[in-house]
């Protein structure tokens, strides 16, 4: 159980604010999973919130759609510690390596350039620093939907008047998996979100006939911005579209 706690002198929180808070650990979290090959998938569930508090217990649970699973308890379990890892790779729970929180708060949001230094290592530079991560992480970082609900787990909620910060660790062991996200550090990962990435491999341009893709809805701005926009297509595939013109 994943705890999500904002902090501060808060006696009622604004739902836009919030709400894209849980959905997007929840996109965060699945998408990380598909990003580092997991071989299973991971719901996530929210628990009824305590009285007058901000505190969210998150619930994440393998679903049976491995065949072993059912049957094995060697196998759940092995499958729960692919997702504490992934944990560790995104920073929700410490880590005694770097993760994709610790990065962004380390380079203030803004990746300049990268550069692949060894065969699972990559070093980000920004005017802030540079840190180096593992390839897993790397991936998250460069994740497009990661990248998009960063702003709305780690930044927006920090903006609430009252807001001390947010913390996030696992029931039962606040000590030890702890991570701690100021106010000051919500702003990188605002910057984070909207900077363009810089990649490790040249980019190599292709013109191609348009294609067609019919979308479901995911996220949309009812307030008329172009950008943040996200739809279903496929087989649970998910598309962000940097702008919407019309």
């Amino acid at each position: 159980e994943l705890v999500y706690r904002i902090n501060g002198d808060l006696k009622e929180m604004d739902v836009f604010r919030l709400a894209p808070a849980l959905t997007g650990i929840g996109e965060m979290i699945q998408a990380a999973h598909q990003a580092l090959g997991v071989e299973h998938e991971v719901g996530v569930n929210v628990k009824p919130f305590g009285r007058g508090s901000f505190v969210v217990e998150i619930a994440l649970f393998v679903k049976d759609n491995l065949p072993i699973i059912g049957v094995s308890a060697v196998a759940a379990a092995t499958a729960m510690t692919r997702t504490t890892d992934v944990l560790q790779a995104l920073g929700l729970i410490r880590s005694k390596y770097e993760s994709l929180v610790s990065a962004i708060k380390k380079l203030r949001g803004k990746p300049e350039s990268v550069e692949r230094v060894g065969p699972n290592e990559y070093r980000y530079r920004a005017s802030a620093g540079d840190v180096t991560v593992s390839g897993d992480v790397h991936q998250l970082i460069q994740n497009q939907i990661i990248k998009a609900a960063a702003v709305y787990v780690f930044a927006k909620p920090n903006e609430q008047a009252g807001a001390a910060g947010i913390e996030t660790f696992v029931r039962r062991h606040e000590i030890e998996t702890k991570v701690e996200i100021s106010s000051n550090d919500g702003k990188a990962f605002e910057s984070f979100s909207l900077v363009e990435l810089p990649s490790s491999i040249a980019v190599e341009e292709h013109t191609s006939e348009p294609t067609t893709y019919f979308l479901k809805p995911k996220r949309v701005s009812v307030e008329g911005e172009a950008d943040n926009w996200s739809f279903r297509y496929g087989t649970n595939q998910t598309m962000r579209v940097d702008s919407v013109r019309d």
